[in-house]
């Protein structure tokens, strides 16, 4: 039990003797704050060592990352690896749109079409047709026509790998079309 008692007053006594000496002056306890006014016993702590060379080396490589040059092109550094989704399967997509009159403006979207992700067509005729492959989840494609003044109906589909998703028809002179499926 002794021992641990005086381990533990050796402990104190070097916690509470101050370290860097002193001089007459006792500039080296003080130290002088930003205005230049000199405070005793605090002393300005001084930036150590700590950084390896590595890390102050920007152009240091870290250990098991990728190199950041291959064959000359300047690529980010990462973990080695190959990208692609190969489990994402691709279907046939069929838009369509039909009238006992002709069509004046189809509209589409299909966001993620490799081919034909969007357009506005016009001058139609009486029906048109489009396909493409498209990849993810459904609401593959939307559509967007209107009537003309005499009101004909006008009938969008749109098919996903033989499939109807959507079908609706407008109504009334100048009436809206959407489509989505």
């Amino acid at each position: 039990m002794a021992v641990g008692i005086l381990a533990g007053l050796a402990l104190l006594a070097a916690l509470l003797v101050p370290m860097g000496g002193s001089g007459a002056s006792g500039r080296d306890a003080a130290a002088a704050d930003d205005q230049g006014v000199e405070r005793p016993g605090l002393s300005r702590s001084t930036p150590s060592p700590s950084m390896s060379a590595a890390a102050s080396d920007p152009d240091a490589e870290p250990k098991g990352l990728a190199p950041r040059s291959v064959t000359g092109l300047q690529e980010p550094a990462g973990l080695p690896g190959s990208g692609g989704s190969f489990s994402v399967r691709a279907r046939r997509i069929t838009l369509s749109a039909t009238s006992s009159e002709p069509i004046g403006v189809v509209g589409y979207l299909v966001p993620t079409s490799r081919d034909r992700p969007s357009g506005t067509v016009t001058g139609v005729g009486t029906s048109w047709s489009m396909s493409t492959l498209v990849y993810g989840r459904p609401d593959y494609a939307q559509m967007f026509m209107q009537a003309g003044p005499s009101g004909a109906t006008i009938t969008c589909t749109i098919t996903v790998d033989g499939r109807v998703t959507e079908q609706r028809s407008s109504a009334g002179p100048y009436g809206q079309l959407f489509c989505q499926g």
